[in-house]
C-alpha cells in the first residue's frame, strides 16, 4: 500500500506539470503568431499570413490541451481516496 500511495503522489505531481507545459507551449506559439502579425502590412505576403494563421491555430490547440489537462488534474485532486477492489 505504501508503494501505491507513492505512485499516487507522483501522478498528482506529474499531472500538474502537463497543464503548465501546454500553457508554456501556447504562450510560445502566441509570441510566434504576434511576431508574424507585426510585420509591416505592405511587406506581408501569403507566406507571412499563412505562418501567422498556422501559429494562431497551434496556440489554440495548446490552449485547449492545457484546459483539458488542468481539468483532469483537478478531477484527480478531487478524488483523494482511492478504493481498491480485489
Amino acid at each position: 500500500m505504501e508503494r501505491f500511495e507513492e505512485e499516487v503522489c507522483l501522478v498528482k505531481a506529474e499531472s500538474s506539470r502537463v497543464g503548465k507545459t501546454f500553457r508554456h507551449l501556447a504562450a510560445e506559439w502566441k509570441n510566434q503568431a504576434e511576431g508574424w502579425d507585426n510585420i509591416n502590412f505592405e511587406r506581408k505576403g501569403n507566406f507571412e499570413a499563412g505562418a501567422a494563421s498556422a501559429s494562431w491555430r497551434r496556440h489554440d490547440v495548446f490552449t485547449r490541451l492545457a484546459e483539458r489537462a488542468e481539468w483532469y488534474h483537478s478531477q484527480l485532486l478531487a478524488h483523494e481516496r482511492f478504493e481498491l477492489t480485489s
